[in-house]
């Protein structure tokens, strides 16, 4: 059985607002993640001595928060996950200063099917950044008719140019439809 289907699902608020904290955070302990995502894969390389790469690769993608900036918590830092066996809450994880918390968004409907139209990848995440991220906890967000103006816009940019990219995209993974688990809560 594969580490993958041995998962227990994290413990979240699907309908609590979106805390997104960027995967180059101060915050983030990484001296802890890097020691557990190890200790993930030696778990795996302990249950198959003949795993590959790719299950051992897959073992470490089960971290807690490789799985929380995959949107698997929909972005709630309050969240309950595992590791092997053992709880922990995503917010843990960012203990190293205070992190910078992306509040982020419901599309509505008509928003959702704007930002699925748009074919260019970039474009789409840009999109769904500005129509989806509503708040930062260290940087004044201006917005216009409900979405973030050009000069927001311009400033996640330029202080990353990566930044609007990775604020659009978790705004996608919070927005999509409730999964088969999240449908039976």
């Amino acid at each position: 059985m594969s580490l993958q289907k041995k998962l227990r699902p994290p413990h979240y608020a699907a309908d609590k607002v979106g805390q997104y904290i960027t995967r180059t955070d101060e915050s983030i302990d990484r001296e802890r993640v890097d020691r557990e995502r190890a200790e993930l894969r030696a778990a795996a390389l302990a249950a198959n001595p003949d795993a590959t790469e790719d299950e051992l690769q897959a073992a470490e993608e089960a971290h807690p928060i490789v799985r929380y900036w995959d949107g698997a918590h929909r972005y709630d830092l309050a969240a309950v996950d595992y590791i092997l066996g053992k709880p922990v809450k995503i917010r843990e994880y960012f203990n190293q200063c205070e992190p910078v918390i992306w509040t982020l968004r419901r599309l509505s409907v008509e928003e959702s099917y704007q930002v699925a139209g748009v074919q260019i990848y970039t474009a789409r995440a840009a999109l769904a950044c500005r129509l989806g991220v509503d708040a930062c906890s260290a940087i004044k967000l201006t917005k216009l008719g409900g979405r973030l103006d050009d000069g927001s816009m311009l400033a996640l940019y330029d202080a990353d140019e990566t930044l609007p990219l990775a604020l659009g995209l978790a705004v996608i993974a919070y927005n999509r439809p409730l999964s088969e688990v999240e449908s039976f809560r």
